[in-house]
């Protein structure tokens, strides 16, 4: 729900800027971001929390309201038995802090925290930024016969498109798969357009031809992108940890890739120094490195429990 108001508030304002006024702008979202916002307040608290509070009258109530009241004690059975380590003893002797320190310094916590720092960080750096921050030039520079402003407003729409599919298909396909594909698609996309724009940046004649080539890899690639590497690493991020330490971990993972986020927007200065076409080739190695390691270091979690995932981690990591 979150990757799907995120991409729909990128849509809202490419919608809106054109005919606006910025004032305007932001007051509209804003206003959806306190329905949002009232939204929130009517999701219910997560039954594994509850379980880690002792509240197991709360998580059958929980788990009644989402539609498991067939199977309630089965699954609240199965809860504590994964978040068992989180029902550790909260005292502060030397003991307990120890045993708290073990767990979280198991080598399947470092191994998840290694693998979702990487696939948030590829995440933020994969190209998105450069392509939604190049699009509006690009058709301008490439003189479409798309007006760069419904340009936009397409991206969005195609944004959103891949947003939406990406929750009804990652467990029918499988995180791993959809992360392969998706990379690997953004790499081929990615270097295709750096190749359409070192044609027109040299004056190659057969650009005059291939008017349509932009818009279309955009597409493509922002499809193939909230496909895949621009959700699902969100969704790992939650099952790679023990439960105790997954608030803890995520935070710091996503901090992390922030600051890669923050380095990807200074492209407004690469742009003076480099040629765009060779920025979206940078961003195609990027993604292959991505396609390199998720083959070989990420395991697939669909449908399993979270200690057969970190066996999978134990296992299928390659350190």
């Amino acid at each position: 729900m979150a990757g799907i108001m995120h991409v729909f508030g990128n849509l809202l304002v490419c919608s809106l800027g054109p005919y606006v006024s910025v004032e305007v702008a932001c007051y509209v979202c804003v206003s959806i971001s306190w329905v949002h916002l009232l939204a929130l307040c009517c999701v219910p608290e997560s039954p594994v929390y509850q379980v880690m509070k002792g509240k197991l009258n709360d998580a059958r109530l929980t788990l009644h309201d989402l539609g498991r009241s067939e199977d309630i004690e089965e699954e609240l059975k199965l809860i504590c038995k994964h978040t068992n380590d989180a029902l550790l003893p909260q005292t502060k002797d030397d003991h307990g802090k120890a045993k708290r320190w073990i767990i979280k310094l198991e080598r399947k916590n470092i191994r998840g925290f290694f693998i979702t720092t990487v696939l948030l960080c590829l995440q933020a750096g994969g190209g998105r930024i450069a392509v939604i921050y190049f699009a509006t030039m690009i058709f301008k520079s490439s003189f479409s016969s798309v007006d760069p402003d419904v340009g936009n407003v397409v991206l969005g729409l195609t944004e959103l498109c891949g947003v939406i599919m990406t929750p009804l298909l990652v467990e029918r396909c499988g995180r791993r798969i959809m992360l392969l594909m998706s990379l690997g698609f953004c790499c081929l996309f990615l270097t295709i357009l750096g190749s359409y724009l070192y044609l027109e940046v040299n004056d190659y004649v057969i650009i005059n031809s291939l008017r349509w080539v932009p818009l279309a890899l955009l597409m493509l690639f922002l499809f193939t992108y909230n496909f895949g590497v621009g959700i699902v690493p969100n969704i790992l991020s939650s099952e790679m940890y023990s439960p105790p330490f997954r608030s803890t971990c995520c935070s710091i993972s996503m901090s992390l890739a922030w600051f890669v986020l923050l380095y990807s927007c200074q492209f407004e200065h690469f742009n003076t120094e480099i040629f765009s076409y060779e920025i979206f080739y940078i961003c195609a190695v990027v993604n292959a490195m991505g396609l390199f390691f998720v083959t070989f270091v990420v395991p697939e979690t669909s449908g399993k429990s979270l200690k057969e995932i970190g066996n999978l981690i134990e296992r299928h990591c390659i350190f």
